[in-house]
């Protein structure tokens, strides 16, 4: 029997020295039932673990369209539903908020008269 294993102490309250020196490991309880301290911790590894910036319609685009639709005379809630898109999407390519699709940008541009 191969005896060669740390000492795994389930009391985290033990000094970092005496760690050091017996080399036993502390294994902390947990609050869930995964048996994993924290999962979802929210800190973040390394920085090249960040996801790519997804980049925004901009303001400037969403100015010409909400520019565009007021010189039909249309309100946000009616153009919106002209063209089967939620109100709250369509305000967002208005804020300019809104994650740039192509398609969308196209479908919006040709509706309204707007050259991108």
């Amino acid at each position: 029997m191969n005896t060669d294993y740390p000492t795994i102490i389930r009391n985290t309250k033990i000094t970092k020295e005496r760690l050091k020196t017996e080399g036993t490991k502390v294994v902390k309880k947990t609050n869930n039932n995964t048996g994993f301290d924290s999962l979802n911790s929210g800190k973040k590894i390394n920085d090249s673990d960040d996801l790519p910036k997804q980049e925004k319609v901009g303001r400037n685009i969403g100015l010409r369209f909400e520019q565009a639709r007021l010189a039909k005379g249309l309100k946000q809630a009616d153009f919106a539903k002209s063209i089967s898109m939620p109100l709250a999407l369509y305000q967002t390519y208005e804020k300019g908020t809104a994650v740039k699709n192509g398609l969308v940008l196209q479908q919006l541009a040709t509706k309204l008269g707007v050259v991108l």
